[in-house]
């Protein structure tokens, strides 16, 4: 009688013991499938926005998100020039700082120039004061470019 309830309740507790297993490894299985389907969202979304990156993007928003006077640029196979005007080069720093960390793949500078055009007298000060931006510095910044949407 006692071998037939130790045998009986060991039966029991193997079968809470799978039970309780079942339902751990049905909540991991769960678990599993919710982070693959956030991991294939973030790389879905990481895709999407790498895509949307392009060289003219770039060079578009340069102009937008610096305070450049003027600002042209020329693409020629792989190589792409960048030439501007400012009221001071500090601006024109950061822009290539922008550039090297935004810049769809691969940058290799040639050539940075930065000239000072003017120097600050009265007649600039008045400018400044009104809101006016004249031009004190020019320059031109040419880099050779290596992405692979090339």
């Amino acid at each position: 009688m006692v071998e037939s309830m130790r045998l009986y309740l060991s039966v029991l507790a193997l079968l809470f013991i799978l039970i309780i297993a079942g339902i751990f490894l049905s909540y991991l299985y769960s678990r599993n499938a919710e982070l693959d389907s956030q991991y294939a969202k973030l790389q879905s979304s990481k895709r999407e926005e790498a895509e949307v990156v392009t060289l003219e993007d770039v060079l578009k928003t340069l102009s937008a998100n610096f305070k450049l006077n003027d600002l042209s640029y020329t693409v020629t196979g792989n190589s792409v020039n960048i030439q501007f005007s400012a009221l001071e080069e500090q601006e024109v720093y950061r822009m290539i700082a922008y550039i090297k960390q935004h810049f769809p793949g691969q940058i290799f500078p040639k050539k940075l120039s930065v000239d000072k055009v003017g120097k600050p007298d009265d007649g600039t000060i008045n400018q400044i004061k009104q809101g006016q931006r004249p031009d004190l510095v020019r320059g031109e910044f040419i880099f050779e470019w290596a992405s692979i949407n090339q």
